[in-house]
């Protein structure tokens, strides 16, 4: 769930620089691919115990994060799009 309280907020954020902050936007997919990759790296090699329960903690992090990105920002974006260009069919009419 990334909808932590704002003091949570601040203490993350600081882990970005103003410096990564601004390249962002022009990265490639590849290489925000790997930026995620190695902060999710990172995150692992740090713990005391890697073992099954931690990889699978951080899979099912990433899936959240999959998911909510879907649900947050892909969709509305598709259902803009339909409403601008028409339904592929009437399988999809009801969105």
């Amino acid at each position: 769930m990334p909808y932590i309280k704002e003091y949570q907020r601040e203490l993350v954020m600081q882990c970005l620089s103003s410096d990564i902050v601004g390249i962002i936007p022009a990265l490639t997919p590849g290489e925000l691919n790997f930026l995620l990759t190695h902060i999710v790296h990172k995150y692992v090699t740090n713990k005391v115990l890697v073992n099954y329960a931690l990889l699978n903690q951080v899979i099912g992090v990433l899936e959240c994060v999959k998911a909510s990105f879907v649900e947050t920002v892909l969709l509305p974006y598709e259902r803009e799009k339909m409403r601008e260009n028409g339904p592929i069919s009437g399988l999809d009419k009801g969105n």
